[in-house]
């Protein structure tokens, strides 16, 4: 059970850090979900990225 309380105490240094990330880079902070209702829309941006040019 302490590798949980570990975990989960890791995980809330990640998030302090992408906090820290964003205050600091503000002006050029890229969000890192998805926006709410547009998971097509991300997914073609991204694997339009990755497509085999023939």
């Amino acid at each position: 059970m302490l590798w949980l309380c570990q975990l989960i105490h890791y995980a809330y240094h990640v998030g302090q850090i992408v906090m820290l990330a964003k205050h600091f880079t503000s002006h050029e902070w890229v969000m890192l979900s998805i926006p709410r209702g547009k998971p097509d829309e991300c997914n073609k941006k991204m694997f339009g990225k990755y497509e085999p040019k023939a």
